[in-house]
C-alpha cells in the first residue's frame, strides 16, 4: 500500500506499472476516475450542502431566539442549494423556530446577492437580514469577501465560518469554523484498506474547529456533534 501526494499524471503511470499496489491519492486534482486500486482523498471539507445544514445547525443552536440567516448567491444552482440546506440545518434544531420576543418572526431568513463585487449589492442583502432582527448569519464561501465580513462585525454580527473563505480573518465574532481534518482522513483510508474494505473516494472529514466557547458550550458541542456524526454517515439529509 502506498499514501502518494504526488500529481495524477505521476500516480496514474504508478498504477499502469504496478496495477495490484493499492494507493491512496491525497488531492490528486485531475485524477481519472475508477482507477483500480486507487483511492482518492481530497482535503475538502465535505459538500457545500453538507457545510451550509452544519452552519444553519449550528447558528440555531448558539444563537438566542434562533434569530439568524444565510446570505447566497441569486440565481445560481449552488447558491440555491446553499441557501435551501441551511434552512434544512435551522429547521432541524428548532422546527418552526419562532421568536419568543419581540419581533415575533419565524427564522432563518436569507438574502441573496447577485453581483458579490458590488459592496452596494451585499450590503443590501445584510441590511435586509438586519431590519429582521437577524443577529447571526452564515455567507455563502463563494460570495465572501474580507470587506463583507468586516460591515457584519461592525454591525456585531455573530458568524459561522469555512476553512478559507476570504474574510474570515478580520471577524469579530465567530462561532467556529467548518474544515477538513485530512491527516484523520487519510488514517481511515488506510485502516479501511487493510481490512479489505471498499472504501471508495471520499472527500477530507468535516469538523467544526476553531470553536468558541462563549457561544458553544460543551454541552451544545455534544449534540452538535451527534448531529454531524448523523449527517455524515448519511443518517440525515441535508436538503429538502
Amino acid at each position: 500500500m502506498l499514501v502518494a501526494t504526488t500529481d495524477a499524471a505521476q500516480i496514474e503511470s504508478l498504477n499502469e506499472q504496478l496495477p495490484a499496489l493499492k494507493i491512496v491519492a491525497v488531492d490528486a486534482i485531475g485524477l481519472t476516475p475508477g482507477l483500480v486500486n486507487v483511492h482518492a482523498v481530497t482535503s475538502e471539507g465535505g459538500t457545500p450542502e453538507q457545510r451550509a445544514f452544519l452552519a444553519g445547525y449550528a447558528l440555531a443552536l448558539t444563537t438566542d431566539d434562533f434569530r439568524v440567516g444565510a446570505i447566497t448567491l441569486g440565481a445560481d444552482d449552488l447558491g440555491n442549494r446553499t441557501r435551501d440546506s441551511f434552512i434544512t440545518g435551522v429547521r432541524y434544531f428548532c422546527g418552526l423556530c419562532s421568536a419568543r420576543y419581540m419581533p415575533v418572526n419565524y427564522y432563518p431568513f436569507t438574502a441573496e446577492v447577485t453581483a458579490p463585487s458590488n459592496p452596494a449589492d451585499w450590503q443590501a442583502a445584510v441590511d435586509s437580514l438586519l431590519e429582521l432582527a437577524v443577529t447571526a448569519m452564515f455567507v455563502q464561501p463563494e460570495i465572501s469577501s474580507p470587506d463583507l465580513i468586516t460591515y457584519l462585525t461592525s454591525k456585531n454580527v455573530t458568524i459561522i465560518g469555512v476553512e478559507g473563505q476570504a474574510g474570515l480573518e478580520t471577524a469579530g465574532k465567530v462561532v467556529g469554523v467548518l474544515g477538513s481534518d485530512l491527516y484523520a482522513s487519510i488514517e481511515t483510508a488506510v485502516s479501511g484498506l487493510l481490512a479489505g474494505e471498499d472504501i471508495g473516494n471520499s472527500t477530507g472529514s468535516l469538523e467544526l474547529k476553531q470553536i468558541d466557547p462563549d457561544f458553544m458550550s460543551e454541552g451544545k458541542h455534544i449534540l452538535f456533534e451527534r448531529i454531524r456524526e448523523d449527517l455524515l454517515n448519511g443518517l440525515i439529509k441535508d436538503r429538502p
